[in-house]
C-alpha cells in the first residue's frame, strides 16, 4: 500500500480533475464557434455593473472578419468601434451583463467586457 504525503494526494487531485475534464470536454456537445474560441469570461455575470460600464462600456468578440464583426453589432445593436486580428471593440451604454445573457440566451457569438487596469 503506498502512502501519499498530503501535497501528493492535493497534486493527484488536481491531475485526476484535469483529466476528467479533459475527457468530458472532448465528450460534451457540439460548442459554437464562439465558445470553442478560448474566450471566456473572466468575471461572472453575478457581479453588478458598476454606473461607468454602463455609460459607455467597451466589449469584445472575436470574428473572422471586419464584416462578421459588423454583424455581431447589429444582433446586439451595439456599435463597432474597432476591428483587427481577428478582433472586434464594441461600445454600448447598455448594461453588458445583460447584452452577454441575451447572447447566450439567442445563441450569439460570445461577447466580453473590456476590462482597463490602471496601475495609479
Amino acid at each position: 500500500m503506498i502512502i501519499l504525503k498530503k501535497k501528493h494526494k492535493l497534486m493527484m487531485a488536481a491531475i485526476s480533475a484535469g483529466i476528467l475534464g479533459g475527457i468530458l470536454a472532448a465528450c460534451g456537445t457540439k460548442k459554437s464557434a464562439a465558445e470553442d474560441s478560448g474566450f471566456e469570461e473572466i468575471l461572472p455575470s453575478s457581479i453588478e455593473s458598476s454606473e461607468s460600464e454602463k455609460q459607455g462600456t467597451e466589449l469584445i468578440a472575436v470574428a473572422e472578419n471586419e464584416e462578421q464583426a459588423q454583424e455581431i453589432a447589429d444582433l446586439y445593436q451595439i456599435e463597432l468601434l474597432s476591428f483587427s486580428d481577428r478582433v472586434a471593440v464594441y461600445t454600448t451604454d447598455k448594461d453588458p451583463h445583460e447584452l452577454i445573457a441575451l447572447g447566450k440566451q439567442n445563441g450569439y457569438p460570445l461577447l466580453s467586457i473590456s476590462y482597463t487596469l490602471q496601475l495609479y
